[in-house]
């Protein structure tokens, strides 16, 4: 019997009531800004990161996904609507503060910048599903994936992630600075990076 994981099928055409993903790489990312955008603000509204951004804010980030021959969006549609997406580009690509704690060492390094998943979709292997189809996306040329994560104590997730492969690095961090819900204003929050050999 299949795992749930196997049953979600490529994107097909004219299916707007199937649960189906696709990988978009570069410029093909560009029609869908606006709901990765809007899926993204949905879900980083909930803690650990409870941010309260605005589409300005983010949208030069997915501008990075889309303008980068290397970016990557997998998106998984419940038909028409985006529930959840797996997104990057190579770290030499993101913006300085993401790159300075590897200055040096950034040319064969790929940023995993988001995995998300509107609630009602957890909790079903459709997470890992979009990772693995993410990660079998990004070129051979970039040996070494990274992300950073919030510093919130999970360890349950943090050794979740290390069954995974990933290796924590605690001496490698940014302090992200957004505007967090009812809050009147920014505050700064450390995000450590998280790497694999792949």
């Amino acid at each position: 019997m299949a795992s749930p994981i196997e049953r979600i099928p490529p994107a097909r055409p004219n299916t707007p009531n199937a649960l189906h993903q696709n990988v978009f790489v570069g410029a093909q990312i560009t029609p869908y800004i606006s709901q990765i955008i809007d899926l993204f603000l949905a879900v980083f509204k909930e803690p650990p990161y409870s941010y309260e951004g605005t589409y300005e804010e983010y949208l030069p980030f997915i501008n990075i996904y889309a303008e980068s021959p290397h970016g990557i969006a997998c998106l998984l549609f419940d038909g028409n609507k985006l529930v959840g997406a797996a997104t990057g580009a190579p770290l030499a690509q993101m913006p300085e503060k993401f790159r300075t704690p590897f200055e040096g060492r950034l040319d064969q390094i790929y940023y995993l910048g988001e995995v998300v998943l509107l609630p009602e979709y957890r909790k079903k292997s459709f997470g890992m599903q979009l990772y693995r189809t993410f990660e079998t996306a990004i070129p051979a040329s970039f040996p070494t994936l990274c992300f950073c994560k919030i510093d919130d104590g999970s360890s349950a997730l943090n050794q979740s992630l290390s069954s995974h492969g990933f290796t924590q690095h605690p001496d490698l961090f940014f302090d992200g600075v957004w505007r967090n819900v009812d809050d009147k204003k920014e505050s700064s929050h450390k995000l450590i990076y998280w790497s694999k050999k792949l």
